[in-house]
């Protein structure tokens, strides 16, 4: 599947990654939306020291399970 990756501040880069699979006692989400917010925003400008870079932004999701 393909993943946006924020390679070092201001640049980005298409990624494929693996596609997952659900193990004993998990779901899979399909997602339909992610939300670059304002952390994602300082993340690929540089300003959140708490990063390390590649890192594939994206932590609110709407999706179907």
């Amino acid at each position: 599947m393909k993943a946006l990756q924020i390679t070092e501040p201001y640049r980005t880069s298409l990624v494929d990654i693996p596609s997952t699979v659900a193990g004993p006692g998990q779901v899979l989400v399909r997602m339909n939306y992610v939300g670059f917010c304002g952390s994602d925003l300082n993340t690929f400008r540089g300003g959140n020291a708490m990063v390390t870079f590649p890192l594939i932004p994206g932590h609110e999701i709407g999706g179907v399970v």
